[in-house]
C-alpha cells in the first residue's frame, strides 16, 4: 500500500541517510575508534526510547548485555580520554 512505501521512504531517508551523514561528519572531529565505540550507544538508546514512548521494557536476560555494553563503551571512551590527556606528540624531526 502506499502507506507501507512512504513508511519506507521515510525509514530510508531518516535513520540512513541523515544517520550516516551525522557518523561521517563526526569523523572528522572525532577518531573512528571512537565514533564506532559510540554506534554501540543505538542498543541501550533503542531500549530507553521503547521503554519511554511505548511502555515497553526489554525482557529481564537483556539487563545484563546492557550493562555490560554500557560499561565497555564508558571504559573505552574515559580510558582513551586519559590515555592521551597527559601525551604531546613529538615534532617531526624527532620521530624519524
Amino acid at each position: 500500500s502506499a502507506v507501507a512505501w512512504l513508511a519506507i521512504v521515510g525509514l530510508v531517508l531518516g535513520p540512513q541517510l541523515l544517520g550516516h551523514s551525522m557518523f561521517s561528519y563526526a569523523l572528522r572531529r572525532v577518531s573512528a575508534t571512537r565514533v564506532s565505540v559510540l554506534i554501540l550507544l543505538e542498543v541501550p538508546a533503542a531500549s530507553l526510547i521503547s521503554w519511554v514512548w511505548l511502555g515497553q521494557l526489554p525482557p529481564p536476560a537483556a539487563w545484563p548485555g546492557l550493562v555490560v555494553l554500557l560499561v565497555g563503551v564508558g571504559v573505552v571512551i574515559l580510558g582513551g580520554r586519559r590515555g592521551t590527556a597527559g601525551m604531546r606528540s613529538a615534532p617531526p624531526e624527532q620521530l624519524s
